[in-house]
């Protein structure tokens, strides 16, 4: 009787745990609120940790709008000169290009600057668009990359900056990989724009 008890109880907390693992995943890694971005132009919605700091730009063609982790956020008042901590930026623009996305990646792979490495290129699906996911490293750290093609000729960027990743523990890194993920998972493009 008393093994049959154990057995019993040892299958519960089996599944309480499997549950809190399970539902842990669903959040955000660094356990904080979410905020929402809408571009207020090409409508797209994309949702990140609220402890990062956003700044929107307007370069000319290329829109872009920039996350900040808080590890960057303490050095640099512009946070132009990082040496640790992460950026996430978004951009889009007009897409001239008469070439397929993945020879249009691989044209401007030649073309990085001195330091920077291709490491992993992987074809992957977007809220059902085609997208390329490359990992590229750099002097003090690595990228990871996410393209693909919207409508009306645009070409969008999802791209993390991870700075000292050389110094940065393992489960940081991997907290850095879950966070870019969930990013990238939640880019919507406003519904009217997708075909």
């Amino acid at each position: 009787m008393v093994i049959k008890q154990k057995g019993h109880v040892l299958g519960i907390v089996f599944a309480i745990l499997l549950f809190g693992v399970l539902n842990f995943t669903n959040k955000p890694v660094e356990g904080g609120e979410i905020s929402t971005y809408e571009h207020p132009r090409t409508g797209y919605t994309v949702k990140y940790p609220a402890a990062w700091k956003l700044v929107t730009h307007n370069k000319s063609r290329n829109e872009l709008f920039s996350l900040y982790d808080p590890i960057a956020q303490k050095q640099d008042k512009r946070m132009m000169h990082l040496n640790q901590g992460s950026k996430i930026e978004i951009s889009s623009r007009d897409y001239t290009s008469e070439k397929n996305l993945k020879e249009y990646l691989e044209d401007k792979s030649q073309y990085l600057p001195d330091g920077e490495k291709v490491i992993k290129i992987t074809e992957i699906s977007l809220s059902g668009i085609s997208a390329i996911k490359r990992e590229i490293s750099f002097a003090n750290g690595r990228s990871f990359n996410t393209t693909f093609l919207g409508p009306e000729n645009k070409i969008y960027n999802v791209e993390m900056f991870i700075y000292g990743y050389d110094s940065i523990s393992g489960n940081k890194r991997n907290n850095y990989g879950v966070i870019y993920d969930q990013i990238l998972t939640s880019f919507k493009l406003k519904a009217s724009e997708v075909k």
